[in-house]
């Protein structure tokens, strides 16, 4: 967790200039709250039974798939988990539990009204949030493509991975990923999606993420230190760097 003080690596949002981006190869870049595949995470925030998420976060993906792609997961086997991926031709967006309440539904214009295919080598932002029995809604570029109400919980206690399939290490992204923020609330999209979203434009999170709710959430990744680009500003803990990811230029901020 780094305390920000808005200065430095911890103030990258000026309008105008550019946020910071990590970029993942494919093979064996990945992000990780444990240092193996199976041990215990370090995200302590999270419990076995978790009712609500939000994430936020900028993806670019440089060429088509074969399979699915894991943006971020936490999963773990016969377990409600929770992933955000892309899909395999359309560059569409998946958010679910696999085994778990939440349905995961392809983001795709033959299912939805909404333009959802993501463009190559473009940044698109995603927002995905959940509260059990009340409601699960994902926009892409500010615009509403999901809209359901499924119940349960999942389970937050198991391995993270950003960039990877949690339990495995598969599925990892070739492309790049920018200003991930995820914490255990829910965040109403259809109210909220401009605090992150601004006509293209990523917006100022603040030091430590925490302008959207007026506290830190989990996990809040600007990628701002090259050095260190697990470091976490968020109220959680920082994330093992596996691999050789680079920092790039991020979405440009309103």
């Amino acid at each position: 967790m780094k305390i920000g003080l808005g200065l430095g690596f911890s103030a990258p949002h000026r309008p105008g200039s550019f946020a910071y981006g990590a970029s993942f190869d494919g093979t064996n870049d990945w992000l990780g709250a444990a240092s193996g595949i199976t041990t215990t995470p370090t995200l302590s925030a999270l419990s076995s039974a978790e009712s609500a998420f939000t994430i936020s976060c900028w993806i670019k993906v440089q060429s088509a798939f074969g399979v699915a792609k894991s943006i971020s997961s936490i999963t773990s086997t016969n377990a409600a988990k929770l992933q955000l991926q892309i899909t395999s031709t359309d560059f569409g967006a998946m958010t679910g539990a696999t085994g778990g309440p939440i349905p995961a539904i392809f983001i795709t214009p033959s299912t939805t009204t909404a333009p959802t295919v993501i463009a190559n080598n473009s940044w698109v932002h995603l927002m995905a949030a959940y509260s059990s029995g009340s409601a699960y809604k994902v926009y892409v570029n500010g615009t509403s493509c999901i809209s359901t109400s499924p119940s349960g919980n999942w389970q937050g206690n198991i391995p993270f991975r950003l960039g990877a399939h949690g339990s495995s290490v598969t599925q990892k992204i070739i492309g790049q990923i920018a200003e991930y923020w995820f914490n255990n609330s829910y965040l109403d999209p259809a109210t909220n999606v401009d605090k992150f979203y601004a006509s293209g434009k990523a917006v100022n999170l603040g030091a430590n993420g925490n302008i959207p709710t007026g506290s830190a959430p989990v996990l809040y990744l600007p990628f701002s230190d090259p050095g260190n680009l697990g470091q976490n500003y968020g109220s959680g803990e920082d994330l093992t760097v596996n691999g050789a990811p680079a920092q790039v230029t991020g979405p440009l901020c309103a």
